[in-house]
């Protein structure tokens, strides 16, 4: 794996999930009422981790010219990195136009703009979206990583559970969303399962993950930790914050762990 791509891309695409799950999971549950607040602390936080994952692209790259130079050249449209910095700066700056508006509305006076900032919210929800399932299309391209090529659901459900339980730490009523986001993931991860078993040339891939090196991080932390324990917490426990809290912290953790092994397994 690091000969491929290098330490650094494995925790570029562990981290992108998060602010990418927090904009989708900001928009859902913000339809339920919450909409000032948690619309303010979502665009935010997506905001400053879309940042910090963008100087550590640069570090990555080695040459901070290099990145610049994926954003503003269109010769190299068949570089998934390419793309992926491009959807990154596209983000960041609508992320900025609609902070714009949120810190506008709590003047005084203002004048809102509901058709800009209608047209900016669509496009940043569209923009996440291409995130969330971009990681399977920059890892499809190596052989070092064959689980990708075949896990857009898995992509996009973990950013969407990283979103959902950082809404609940941050005091927002994730709690239904969460318990429909694990019960997705599992099904999810089961399908997967099936298609590699049913491939000749992938049980090898499906006995690393379920019985070798990987076993214990995927039973361990992906299934146990990211999985079994916040749906049990939420379903058969109290609904107190302190129990809410512990198993959104779960979810961070098990979220993560699937994304390293999807990028990590094979290689």
């Amino acid at each position: 794996m690091t000969v491929a791509w290098g330490p650094l891309l494995a925790v570029y695409v562990v981290l992108v999930g998060l602010p990418t799950g927090l904009t989708l999971m900001t928009w859902w549950v913000g339809r339920s009422g919450e909409t000032a607040r948690l619309e303010r602390m979502g665009t935010w936080g997506a905001l400053l981790a879309l940042v910090a994952i963008s100087l550590l692209l640069v570090v990555d790259l080695g040459r901070p010219e290099r990145f610049h130079l994926m954003l503003v050249r269109f010769d190299n449209l068949a570089s998934p990195i390419s793309w992926g910095a491009k959807l990154i700066a596209l983000k960041i700056l609508l992320l900025l136009l609609v902070l714009y508006a949120i810190e506008r509305r709590r003047l005084p006076e203002h004048r809102p703009l509901p058709r800009v900032t209608s047209v900016v919210a669509g496009l940043l929800l569209a923009v996440s979206l291409a995130l969330a399932l971009y990681p399977a299309a920059l890892l499809a391209r190596s052989w070092a990583s064959p689980l990708a090529g075949s896990s857009g659901v898995l992509f996009l459900l973990t950013a969407l559970l990283m979103g959902a339980a950082v809404i609940v730490l941050a005091g927002a009523d994730g709690r239904t969303a969460l318990l429909g986001l694990l019960a997705a993931s599992v099904v999810a991860l089961a399908m997967e399962a099936l298609a590699l078993a049913g491939r000749p040339t992938d049980r090898a891939l499906l006995a690393e993950l379920v019985s070798g090196d990987f076993a214990l991080l995927f039973w361990g932390l992906a299934v146990g930790t990211g999985l079994v324990l916040p749906a049990a917490g939420l379903l058969a426990l109290p609904r107190t914050r302190l129990v809410t809290g512990l198993c959104a912290v779960a979810v961070l953790v098990g979220a993560a762990a699937t994304r390293y092994l999807l990028f990590a397994v094979g290689s």
